[in-house]
């Protein structure tokens, strides 16, 4: 059944690039929902803050990294695999707008 208010947070399969590696490495993130009206708000307010800060004010939890989840962590994942943070947001957006056409 569709929920009129969708859960506050979804899981995210996230593709990590790690050196050495041949293919990614999935991860699965806790990202916050965003109805159209917000994520058109974040989308517009990223020229104004970092992406680190971006995925940080996203991202709330995580499954299959080797320590407990912090917004300290995370700045430590991304600062650990320097295009995490791209991937992160790209696969973001990519999840709202497929759940777009869903609905």
């Amino acid at each position: 059944m569709l929920k009129l208010n969708p859960d506050p947070t979804f899981l995210l399969p996230v593709p990590v690039p790690v050196p050495g590696k041949e293919a990614p490495t999935v991860i699965k993130l806790v990202a916050k929902y965003r109805n159209i009206d917000d994520l058109q708000s974040f989308a517009a307010a990223l020229a104004e803050r970092s992406l680190e800060q971006a995925v940080c004010e996203t991202i709330t939890g995580w499954e299959g990294v080797d320590t407990d989840f912090s917004v300290d962590a995370l700045t430590v994942l991304m600062k650990s695999y320097p295009s995490l943070h791209n991937v992160i947001l790209e696969a973001y957006f990519l999840e709202s707008h497929k759940a777009r056409r869903k609905n």
